[in-house]
């Protein structure tokens, strides 16, 4: 029978796989804000005179989380504790305002492609059109291409919520100033583009991905992917581990109809 102290353990050990992916996250945006393939192409030859500068982090930058659930909410403190200014977009954010004890400031989308110089997308991804949390191409070109100049753009939870082929026009004109990227709209077939060339050439952001890697590859652009391993740290592959099992336990405990902490995104299609 399950204790509460072996429901104290998996908590924690949960909370090391957010943690992972939290960090993953500011990872991104040390790398991004302050110019790492730049600065570290410099420093092969040394160049100090001909050095572009990069964003300092203080409280006149602002940064949005989108998606605030656990770990969105652990990126939002992270951030908050680097000295930005930190505001959230949540479909969700009257419940997790009271959840939170009104100390997070939440706001539009609207407001948020006006205001910040750094989005971090944290969302759950959801495919179906009629759920009130459909967000399949939530940064679209159109909306992206309102942005201040040289926003940076950080994705550590779906692609499928960003499509390359956006990021990547966005960053060729100017409106994007960064890139960091742990996750891709179409990972099977991007893998199998970089493992085996295998390219359909209809598909549009494998075709758009593939190139982004090369700018990361050749750190010729300000552009920082990895292939879905933001939650990889060495105390999240227990925690994962522990996780998975659970999970399975609660699926067959409540005769395959839902999970002990069903997300909301998905309670409508169970």
């Amino acid at each position: 029978m399950e204790t509460l102290a072996d429901r104290a353990n998996i908590t924690s050990l949960r909370n090391y796989c957010v943690n992972a992916v939290a960090q993953t996250a500011v990872k991104f945006l040390y790398a991004t804000t302050g110019l790492l393939n730049h600065y570290t192409v410099n420093t092969a030859t040394f160049e100090r005179n001909k050095t572009d500068s990069f964003m300092e982090l203080a409280p006149n930058r602002v940064v949005t989380v989108f998606g605030v659930g656990k770990i969105g909410k652990r990126i939002f403190d992270l951030v908050a504790a680097n000295g930005l200014t930190v505001q959230a977009v949540d479909a969700r954010a009257q419940e997790l305002s009271h959840l939170y004890g009104g100390q997070m400031r939440f706001v539009t989308k609207e407001e948020a492609i006006r205001t910040s110089d750094i989005f971090i997308n944290a969302m759950n991804l959801t495919r179906t059109p009629t759920s009130p949390y459909y967000n399949e191409n939530y940064f679209s070109y159109e909306y992206l291409r309102q942005a201040k100049p040289s926003l940076i753009f950080i994705n550590v939870t779906r692609g499928e919520i960003a499509p390359e082929s956006a990021l990547l026009r966005l960053y060729d004109e100017g409106v994007l100033g960064g890139l960091g990227l742990d996750v891709f709209s179409s990972e099977n077939n991007f893998s199998l583009a970089v493992q085996k060339g295998q390219v359909q050439p209809v598909d549009a952001r494998v075709a758009a991905a593939l190139v982004l890697l090369q700018k990361a590859e050749s750190r010729m652009g300000n552009i920082y992917v990895q292939p879905h391993q933001g939650f990889n740290s060495d105390l999240a592959v227990a925690s994962k581990a522990a996780d998975t099992i659970c999970h399975m336990v609660e699926w067959y405990r409540r005769g395959k109809t839902g999970f002990g902490e069903q997300l909301p995104y998905y309670r409508q299609v169970i």
